[in-house]
């Protein structure tokens, strides 16, 4: 369970960074308080959840760079108490699934997962600062935290990492590392490789559609619900269903409707 606070910047709390920290900090602490007196030693994850407004228009701001901050400092503050941490980020203000959400989401993402949050609200699928929600997106967020998983495993530094004798071997042999047995071995193990993302040349993406990041996503959500769709289907045995002569998008329209 979740010990919860969340106060609003300029709203329920002090617009200041320092003042609205020691403001939720204090309230996150007296509800543990007050969970453990009800009922000693009840696990609890200590979710200190920063929440900001715009203060032009008094609208909750979901992305930007003072829920990142704060968002961050909370899970910094939360594991110096030595409690478990929740925060409140990988949120967007965006509407369509564009470069606005991409940037909002990475960019709180990383800076709570760097600060040490143990726990990450609203992590897939949100959009609209929490007002709307896309399965489109619950497919690019994952691919989202991939990457913010694959930074946080960081640089792992050892005598065979540094390839001290595949330098070596670069300069007295063929003079680059492609072939190198150090590389096939570190290639897979050290680096992530995007389902989605495309890294083909310009001619070749173009060649194949030139399909954005969007339409791979609505693809795979398509396949997913279709799936989801015939094992439910399945499962209830709905009587007289021709499922050999339709294509998937004609069995979801005929379902909604």
């Amino acid at each position: 369970m979740s010990c919860i606070t969340a106060a609003q910047a300029g709203a329920t709390a002090p617009v200041t960074m320092a003042g609205f920290l020691a403001q939720s900090l204090a309230e996150t602490l007296a509800s543990l308080v007050m969970a453990n007196v009800i009922s000693p030693g009840f696990p609890m994850v200590f979710s200190n959840r920063p929440l900001v407004i715009d203060l032009h228009s008094g609208a909750f701001a979901g992305g930007g760079g003072e829920t990142t901050l704060l968002n961050a400092a909370s899970a910094q503050l939360s594991n110096r108490l030595g409690l478990p941490s929740g925060v409140e980020c990988y949120m967007t203000d965006a509407k369509a699934i564009d470069a606005q959400y991409g940037v909002e989401k990475e960019m709180t993402s990383v800076a709570a997962a760097l600060a040490g949050g143990n726990l990450i609200y609203e992590s897939s699928g949100m959009t609209a600062a929490l007002l709307g929600v896309s399965f489109e997106a619950f497919i690019l967020d994952d691919e989202i935290h991939a990457m913010t998983y694959r930074t946080m495993r960081g640089v792992k530094v050892s005598e065979e990492n540094l390839g001290f004798d595949a330098i070596c071997a670069a300069i007295l042999g063929d003079g680059h590392f492609l072939g190198a047995d150090h590389t096939y071995k570190a290639m897979e193990r050290d680096y992530h490789y995007p389902k989605l993302a495309g890294r083909e040349q310009p001619r070749t993406w173009a060649e194949n559609g030139a399909l954005d990041a969007w339409d791979h996503a609505k693809t795979k959500a398509r396949g997913y619900w279709t799936a989801i769709t015939l094992n439910t289907l399945m499962l209830i045995k709905m009587p007289k269903l021709e499922l050999h002569l339709r294509s998937s998008d004609r069995l979801i329209d005929d379902i909604a409707n």
